[in-house]
C-alpha cells in the first residue's frame, strides 16, 4: 500500500484497498474454476474418460460438472464491474478530499480561439 505523507491512511482509503484485494482474490479463484471447466470440457470432447472427486465421470456428468463450473464463475464475478467502479470512485473521492488529485477538468473542451468562424464554435454556456 502507498504509504502518504503522514504514513497513515483513511477509513476510505482502507476499504478501498481491502477490496481491490478481495476482487483480485476473486479473479484468481474464478480463472481457476475456468481452467477447470475448460480441462473437463477439452477431456470429454476427446472422449477422455473425466475423474471428479469420485469415480470416473459420465459424459453428462462431465458437462454438468463443467456447467457448475461456468454458473459458479458467473454468481462470484456479477457484482465484480459495480463493486470495481465504487472502489475507484471512493479512492478519487478521497483522494481528492485530501488534495492528491485535482479536482475534474470541465467536460467541455477550451474556448477556441477568436479566430474560429463563429458557426463552429460552443453554443454559449447556459
Amino acid at each position: 500500500m502507498p504509504s502518504t505523507p503522514n504514513g497513515c491512511h483513511s477509513p476510505d482509503i482502507r476499504t478501498v484497498y481491502a477490496r481491490v484485494r478481495q476482487l483480485a482474490r476473486l479473479a484468481i479463484d474464478t480463472a481457476n474454476y475456468l481452467l477447470d471447466a475448460e480441462d473437463i470440457l477439452d477431456d470429454t470432447h476427446a472422449g477422455v474418460p473425466v475423474k471428479g472427486d469420485g469415480p470416473l465421470l459420465t459424459y453428462r456428468q462431465a458437462l454438468q460438472t463443467a456447467n457448475s463450473r461456468l454458473i459458479l464463475v458467473r454468481k462470484l464475478t456479477a457484482p465484480g464491474p459495480q463493486d470495481t467502479l465504487t472502489a475507484a470512485e471512493l479512492f478519487v473521492t478521497e483522494r481528492r478530499r485530501r488534495g492528491e488529485i485535482p479536482p475534474p477538468r470541465s467536460s467541455r473542451p477550451p474556448s477556441p480561439p477568436p479566430s474560429t468562424p463563429r458557426c463552429a464554435r460552443w453554443p454559449a454556456a447556459k
